[in-house]
Formats: structure tokens, C-alpha cells, sequence
């Protein structure tokens, strides 16, 4: 799914509702798309900052000859040259995390407000949706949705996971940051420890191009659930205004 076609999802289901519902869903469900164009402007310049950076890199690597040599001032050029293009590159991939964690959250809080809040069982977050999803369909007697159900889970551990432990509270102070890119030349963050123990385990994002794909599967899977239940919403419809 597109946003575009996001757009349009919004639109068809807010003619459903009485005029206050409608633009609460309106609004609630327009902060998914929000983050998401954030995302595309993001993954529009990652894709500048990685070309921008392996040009770099392909250029040094090409003046390295076999042996032991002094760096030549093109070498030194080159290297300097490389400290800030990594900068905005590992810019550009943290901040996707960001955003796409906070899309991941507006997305529950959005699926939250259609059917309603259930006791004991929050979606304040996409941590809290991974975990009370299905006691929580279960509890609105919605129409399970396995590939969501699989996804939600999926996006934990791709997105929100790699976000919380490797970003946003990452605290270790042996930890090192650098990049690593496949046969492609998609450039990626890879995180690893100074004096590494037996516990530690390297880690590494995901391709980005790979994260914009599973995004878009996943509204997708989301606005299906949401027209496959959409008789059980907790908003009130424009007919139930009009009939009271």
C-alpha cells in the first residue's frame, strides 16, 4: 500500500461516521500517514547519503595497493572526506528507526480509538499491541487476521526492538558504531564492542529498502483488518446520528 491509496482509505471510511467521529478518525488516523511521509523524505535522502558514501569508500578502496604503504594525501583526502559522509548517513538510518517506531505507535494508538479501548489490555504502543493484540481481538470479538497477528510481531522485533536497544537506549560505553554494505552498495549501521565478551552480540539494520517494504505491507495488513471489522467499530455512524 501506498499513501495515496492510505489517503483514499481514510476518506471512504470517514463518510461512515457522525460529524464529530469523523474528524476525530480523520485526525487520529491521518498521524499514521504524517510519520510515514517522514519516512520518505528520510529514505529519499539515506539513499543520497549511502551513494554519496560508498562513492567515497569504492574511490579509497581502489587506491589501496598490496603491501605495506604511507597513506598518499589522496588517501588522507579521501578518509577525512569519509568521517562526515558516515555521520549523515548513520543520521538518516537512526532517524528512520525513530520515525517508523513512532508510526508503529500511532498505528495501535489509531486501531485502539476505532474499536475502543478493553480493560487490562492498553495499545498504548506497538509493544503493547504485540502483546495483548490477540487477547484484545479476542475480548472486541473482531475477526482475527493471522498475517497481522504474525507482522505485529514481526515489526517488534525489526523495528521497535532494534530502535529501543540499539538506539534510543543503547548505554554500553564499549560500544562501537560503524557500516557495513552489501554486494548492492546499500550501506548499513552495524553495531558491535570494544574488548567483546562471549555475551556481546553484534548486531546490524535492516536494509532500509527492505523496512519501507515491510511498512507498507503492514498499514496494508491494517487496513484490511479494519474494513474486514468494520461493522464493530466503537465510533458512532452517520445513520445512528441522523436516526437519534
Amino acid at each position: 500500500m501506498k499513501i495515496d491509496d492510505y489517503t483514499r482509505f481514510i476518506g471512504l471510511q470517514c463518510r461512515r461516521f457522525a460529524f464529530e467521529p469523523d474528524n476525530m478518525f480523520a485526525f487520529a488516523f491521518s498521524k499514521v500517514s504524517h510519520y510515514w511521509r517522514f519516512l520518505e523524505i528520510i529514505y529519499e535522502r539515506y539513499q543520497l547519503a549511502s551513494h554519496t558514501y560508498m562513492e567515497n569508500t569504492t574511490s579509497l578502496r581502489e587506491t589501496i595497493k598490496p603491501g605495506t604503504h604511507m597513506l598518499t594525501e589522496e588517501q588522507d583526502r579521501l578518509s577525512d572526506e569519509a568521517v562526515p559522509l558516515q555521520a549523515k548517513l548513520h543520521l538518516e538510518i537512526e532517524s528512520y528507526y525513530l520515525f517508523a517506531k513512532i508510526l508503529l505507535d500511532v498505528t495501535a494508538h489509531a486501531i485502539e480509538y476505532y474499536f475502543g479501548p478493553a480493560r487490562g489490555l492498553s495499545l498504548d504502543s506497538h509493544d503493547d499491541l504485540s502483546k495483548s493484540f490477540s487477547k484484545y481481538v479476542a475480548v472486541k470479538s473482531l475477526d482475527n487476521n493471522d498475517a497481522l497477528c504474525k507482522k505485529i510481531t514481526e515489526l517488534k522485533s525489526l523495528i521497535a526492538d532494534f530502535r529501543d536497544y540499539q538506539i534510543a537506549h543503547e548505554k554500553s560505553p564499549r560500544t562501537t558504531k560503524g557500516t557495513i554494505y552489501n554486494i548492492e552498495g546499500n550501506a548499513r549501521l552495524a553495531t558491535g564492542r570494544l574488548f567483546p565478551r562471549a555475551s556481546d552480540n553484534p548486531s546490524s539494520s535492516s536494509d532500509l529498502t527492505h523496512l519501507r517494504t515491510e511498512i507498507e505491507g503492514y498499514v496494508e495488513l491494517v487496513t484490511t483488518f479494519i474494513e474486514a471489522n468494520q461493522d464493530k467499530t466503537a465510533l458512532e455512524l452517520a445513520e445512528q446520528s441522523g436516526a437519534a
